[in-house]
């Protein structure tokens, strides 16, 4: 009887009620836990981007100060594409599936498509001035996205961009533009490469106290 009782009553009758105290431990374990994932999705999304565009700055920018620029505009944007092309193939690379992988790439296609018209809205200015401050707009894309995610090193990197665009020019005058592109794009290169490095972080519940 004790056996027919038993299902009986664990089905016919609720469990014990979940005390707040619990209710907001398993909510904050929650949120850690997408917290989390999130930053291991970035991580993993943007290693092989990172270190792609990182050599794209470094070489293009690199032309864009010291080739003329009917050579260097055409090799920047091979460049560009080959760095696009990259980051189009790193996709099938990704580990860690948590809905932000989809969200990172639509708003940098976004922030790509809508270079072209921040810069016809600052022309005509010269082709110096208008290449540092795309620079610049794509550093603060990366300084946000890491807001976002809370990636603390990606928003370094975009730090970095971001006041490299503004100090190179009249620091380095006629060189601007090798200067920024070896600051912003060695930034992205170190990072790109230590993530690759790095092994995948492993995403654990919250131990319970």
């Amino acid at each position: 009887m004790a056996s027919e009782h038993g299902p009986r009553e664990s089905a016919g009758h609720p469990g014990p009620p979940v005390s707040a105290a619990t209710a907001a431990d398993t909510l904050r374990d929650l949120h850690a836990i997408g917290d989390r994932s999130r930053r291991a999705a970035t991580r993993n999304l943007l290693a092989v981007p990172l270190l792609a565009w990182g050599i794209a700055w470094i070489a293009g920018y690199a032309l864009l100060d010291l080739a003329p620029w009917r050579a260097a505009v055409p090799a920047g944007l091979a460049l560009a594409a080959a760095a696009v092309t990259a980051t189009w193939l790193a996709r099938v690379r990704s580990a860690v599936l948590s809905g932000w992988e989809r969200r990172v790439r639509t708003a940098w296609t976004a922030l790509m498509l809508c270079s072209p018209f921040l810069a016809a809205s600052i022309s005509p200015v010269p082709g110096r001035v208008l290449a540092a401050f795309l620079g610049a707009v794509w550093g603060v894309g990366l300084l946000l996205c890491a807001i976002a995610v809370g990636d603390v090193p990606l928003g370094a990197a975009g730090a970095v961009t971001v006041l490299a665009a503004a100090f190179c020019r009249p620091v380095l005058h006629h060189h601007a533009l090798l200067g920024f592109g070896l600051c912003a794009g060695g930034a992205m290169v170190v990072l790109g490469a230590w993530r690759l490095r790095r092994p995948a972080p492993r995403l654990r519940l919250p131990s319970s106290p």
